[in-house]
């Protein structure tokens, strides 16, 4: 459910930044140049520039997922993240402007003012989609009530957690405490039953979702959870089971994976998405067959010169140490 909600929010997002960008470039150009689309100069034109903002911007986002903590993002931040977001772009369109030999005659007038007007631009429509989001949500998609099950000494984390995740399908309708009866509410939220009568209140109620977070450390409350799960299982309640993973300082990222029936969570110094591996192949592929044909022009000017002046290959090969230990010539 989060993730398609996330990828909701990402094509809208990226959706609305292209349009942003677009509508930027023409404001700058009709400033600097009192033409809509049109330059007065210049080997590049309006279409190629708004085509390497816009390509840039995409790879960029694909790349460095720059959305995804958009929602709990502040005013501020959101600033921050939308000029760093257009600095890259200019960067990258200064470079394929030196590259290419047309930066001296492209109007870095333009390219600034484009900058300035898209960074305010693109945070005003961010922050004004942040405003319509949640009501977007309501008005499209069906709310889910979701119960909280927790320990007390794990409570007030998961509720936090839930109400930090934003989730606007959810409603929480109520907590339970596993291991506390005298607690009446808990951070705003009803307690609406005790442990002893948790399973007679999910029959009864009209729940969508669950989440689960205990230590087990009640004697005998690990067969009554797991005997409440099958319940809930058989009543097409969706169940959020907490799990607690030790945090490494040397593996930043983190995910859960299946390998056959087993469930495990998967420890990475970098985990990329699929976006970022096929932008890495293609500038793998790009940048392979440009070096093989430089290569190859190379190897037919010199590799003569080599075999009259040495003995051997003209192609030498030793075997270097590689990734994770690996050996490779």
């Amino acid at each position: 459910m989060y993730q398609r909600r996330s990828n909701f929010q990402n094509m809208l997002l990226m959706f609305v930044d292209s349009i942003s960008i677009s509508v930027s470039l023409i404001i700058a150009n009709y400033i600097r140049h009192k033409r809509l689309f049109g330059v007065s100069h210049g080997a590049v034109n309006f279409a190629q520039l708004l085509g390497m903002c816009l390509g840039i911007f995409l790879i960029a986002n694909l790349m460095l997922r720059i959305n995804r903590d958009y929602y709990i993002r502040g005013p501020f931040h959101e600033l921050l993240v939308v000029f760093g977001n257009n600095l890259i772009m200019l960067i990258g369109v200064t470079l394929i402007l030196f590259f290419s030999k047309r930066s001296q005659s492209t109007s870095r007038g333009l390219v600034a003012l484009f900058v300035v007007i898209n960074t305010v631009l693109m945070t005003l429509l961010h922050q004004i989609i942040k405003d319509l989001l949640p009501k977007i949500y309501k008005g499209v998609l069906d709310y889910n009530k979701l119960l909280i099950i927790a320990d007390y000494d794990l409570a007030e984390q998961v509720v936090n957690d839930v109400r930090n995740s934003r989730d606007f399908r959810q409603e929480l309708v109520g907590i339970v405490i596993l291991d506390r009866d005298d607690v009446k509410r808990f951070k705003g939220l009803p307690v609406v039953t005790t442990a002893d009568g948790l399973m007679d209140y999910c029959k009864s109620s009209s729940l969508d979702e669950v989440m689960i977070a205990t230590n087990g450390s009640r004697s005998g409350s690990g067969d009554m959870m797991a005997g409440l799960m099958q319940v809930l299982a058989v009543m097409g309640i969706t169940i959020h089971y907490r799990i607690e993973v030790p945090e490494l300082s040397e593996a930043r990222h983190k995910m859960l994976v299946k390998v056959g029936g087993m469930y495990t969570v998967t420890y990475a110094n970098q985990l990329v998405s699929m976006g970022q591996l096929l932008i890495k192949r293609a500038a793998d592929i790009a940048g392979g067959f440009v070096g093989c044909i430089i290569a190859g022009i190379l190897f037919v000017i010199f590799g003569p010169f080599i075999r009259l002046q040495s003995q051997g290959s003209v192609i030498f090969t030793q075997k270097r140490v590689g990734r994770n230990g690996r050996i490779f010539n």
